[in-house]
């Protein structure tokens, strides 16, 4: 088989990407005329594929890899299939899937931080942040006594980013609880330390470009202001930040703004909805520190 095109490490979606899409499903297509034979063959064709999105595809490669695998070769590629099981909104198969394999593994094997890590993804998959995060620094407390830079370092922006999107989530709560007549807010923040105002504007300077024509006027908040009116609109700014990252949530599903209302708590499409949210959203605290987060959470907690 031909040499497989580039891969990269997305660290939003915490997902594996080819540089050239367009090229590795040229690859893939031609890789999938020419004779595969066996477990190694169908593993790279499967992992491809799912990389792709075409996970009908991905599956069906792996599945006969996993035919062909050895007892070793047996954990990694049903390691893979639980990411294609997670990708297709199967999660708890991906998690029984994962948790048959950690039950193999002893607590020191050097790779059991492979399957944690990948546990850590699918739960991040699923919305589950405070999971995420946990298996995460759990994956970097089995890499702590090894040297291993490159592991490491994945293990540490996977953990930073579910911590971000729990800090996402978490500040969807408060923004919340918060939001109201200006006067009453402003007068509920008047005694923050200086220290949450700038967490906060720091937040707001970190987003980037929104589309939001709501959120783009409050970002702009003067200097001259009184600090209570500056937070005020810094967190105002953040609301609308999320605001934006919902509405193109649920309008890259297709959906209207009844129809979101319509789903019920329980609805996958929902739960996908508030899962891609959040990681949107979390783009405004990726540049803060974990100290950082928690200071500006538990600042505006005290209100």
């Amino acid at each position: 088989m031909a040499t497989d095109p580039r891969i990269e490490f997305d660290a939003e979606t915490l997902h594996q990407v080819f540089s050239d899409p367009a090229q590795a499903a040229a690859w893939l297509d031609k890789a999938l005329g020419e004779p595969r034979m066996g477990y190694h063959d169908r593993l790279v064709t499967g992992s491809s594929a799912l990389l792709l999105g075409r996970c009908e595809l991905a599956e069906a490669e792996l599945s006969a890899a996993k035919a062909a695998a050895t007892p070793v070769q047996l954990r990694l590629v049903t390691k893979e299939l639980a990411s294609v099981h997670a990708a297709q909104g199967r999660f708890e198969l991906a998690e029984a899937e994962l948790a048959v394999c950690l039950s193999e593994l002893e607590p020191t094997h050097p790779g059991r931080h492979l399957f944690v890590e990948a546990a850590g993804v699918c739960a991040y998959d699923a919305g589950d942040w405070t999971l995420a995060r946990r298996r995460f620094a759990e994956g970097l407390d089995l890499l702590s006594h090894t040297r291993s830079d490159a592991m490491t370092a994945s293990l540490r922006t996977a953990f930073d980013a579910a911590d971000a999107c729990v800090t996402a989530q978490s500040m969807a709560v408060e923004l919340n609880r918060l939001s109201g007549l200006e006067t009453e807010t402003t007068t509920r923040l008047r005694d923050e330390p200086d220290e949450v105002l700038e967490l906060a504007e720091a937040a707001v300077a970190g987003t980037g470009p929104s589309e939001g024509p709501v959120f783009a006027g409050m970002a702009a908040a003067s200097p001259d202001e009184s600090r209570e009116s500056r937070l005020f609109e810094a967190l105002f700014a953040l609301r609308h930040h999320r605001a934006d990252a919902h509405a193109a949530a649920w309008l890259a599903e297709g959906l209207t703004a009844d129809a979101v209302r319509a789903l019920t708590d329980d609805d996958p499409l929902r739960k996908r909805i508030e899962t891609v949210t959040d990681r949107v959203a979390s783009r405004a605290y990726r540049h803060l520190t974990v100290e950082q987060r928690a200071g500006l959470l538990d600042g505006l907690r005290r209100r």
